[in-house]
């Protein structure tokens, strides 16, 4: 094969075993063709890359670091001059690494187990505002089993305007205003970490959040009450949160919200009664929560004996047009006035069997005809 015709390339090192070429040696006379759009190093056992990585590979699209222990400088100033945004930047493993010369431009980033290079970029030029480039190119981060503070992350005034965040088993997420300031642009948030008791104060001081996802926290017990800020908020999920028992009633002031989708919870009983204030609410979608006895709590002043012709007042949101319950055994029957969902289009309910009874009411049938797709299976 060509040299000039190579669009991968990895170079792997065996772990653990003696060297008997230095492996900065080795990699200085490994340049790759200019050419080359994927690059993967793993295993690199030398505290310094050559000058050729990434800063004179114009075209390159990919790049993955991995498994390097020992690496602790990654000089990027050795550039051709040539403007590149790279795809990806992948580094995992290699807790020791920092950063010397301009922060390469990739749309995404994901670290790994590579603590120092969150902290320790301070001295780092931040070539994502240069004069060249109106905002960051950065649209997504991704952090995962790093354990230094978030407060720490200096990596984050690198990505201004950042738009979206996913942070998985990182432990202390204590922020500081200058962090939570950098945080305001995020318009998604993926949090996960199933050590996590509660979740962070800065979560409702997101002015842009439009996508959150929490998913793993078996320790979290409740959701912030300040998270009734997040008035931009369109899609919330929760999924593997087995402790969360009750979802606050400040849920009813976010006034975006669009879906909701819950799932694999085992303590969660219902929703509480402020849903029906969600105006803008197109889907609820809930899974696998065993201990669900109502969909829709029933609030205080709808327990009062109603006169023969008068009518419940729906409990869910007149602009539903998606409900989804699958595996949710406990539950018995439907909200009281699901025939004024005038917008509900599509109605699924499988493996819930407690609710067998209830679908196969003659007045429940006349209820849900005017449904246009309904699955329902037991």
């Amino acid at each position: 094969m060509e040299k000039q015709s190579i669009r991968e390339l990895k170079l792997e090192w065996t772990q653990g075993v003696e060297r008997f070429v230095d492996d900065k040696m080795l990699l200085e006379k490994l340049v790759p063709p200019r050419t080359l759009r994927k690059l993967e190093i793993s295993g690199y056992n030398s505290v310094i890359f050559p000058g050729w990585v990434v800063g004179q590979l114009p075209n390159l699209n990919s790049l993955v670091l991995r498994d390097m222990a020992n690496l602790e400088e990654w000089d990027t100033s050795y550039s051709t001059g040539e403007e590149n945004v790279l795809t990806r930047v992948q580094i995992h493993g290699c807790p020791m690494l920092t950063m010397k010369g301009p922060l390469p431009k990739a749309k995404e980033w994901e670290i790994t187990c590579s603590d120092n290079v969150l902290s320790s970029w301070d001295e780092c030029i931040v070539s994502h505002t240069s004069p060249s480039s109106s905002s960051s190119v950065t649209t997504m981060l991704s952090v995962r089993d790093c354990k230094g503070p978030l407060h720490e992350w200096r990596l984050l005034r690198h990505f201004p305007g950042l738009p979206s965040l996913s942070i998985a088993n990182c432990g202390d997420l204590t922020g500081s205003p200058d962090i939570i300031q950098l945080l305001s642009s995020l318009e998604e948030l993926w949090l996960q970490d199933e050590d996590m008791e509660e979740l962070p104060i800065w979560l409702g001081e997101l002015p842009s959040l439009k996508k959150l996802i929490i998913m793993g926290s078996h320790g979290v017990k409740e959701l912030n009450e300040n998270m009734r800020q997040l008035t931009k908020l369109e899609t919330l999920e929760l999924e593997f949160c087995n402790s969360i028992s009750v979802v606050p009633q400040c849920l009813g002031e976010l006034t975006s919200l669009k879906n909701l989708w819950i799932s694999n919870n085992g303590v969660l009983r219902s929703l509480p009664a402020s849903i029906q204030q969600l105006t803008s609410l197109q889907e609820i979608k809930i899974i696998k929560c065993d201990a669900l006895e109502h969909v829709v709590a029933e609030p205080e002043e709808g327990k009062m004996k109603l006169a023969d012709d008068q009518e419940r007042e729906s409990a869910l949101p007149t602009s539903l047009k998606r409900l989804c319950l699958s595996g949710c055994d406990g539950i018995k029957s439907f909200p009281e006035g699901i025939h004024q969902l005038t917008n509900l289009q599509d109605l699924e309910i499988t493996r819930c069997s407690g609710l067998k009874e209830w679908c196969e009411l003659e007045e429940t049938k006349t209820k849900l005809a005017c449904i246009e797709t309904k699955w329902i299976s037991f």
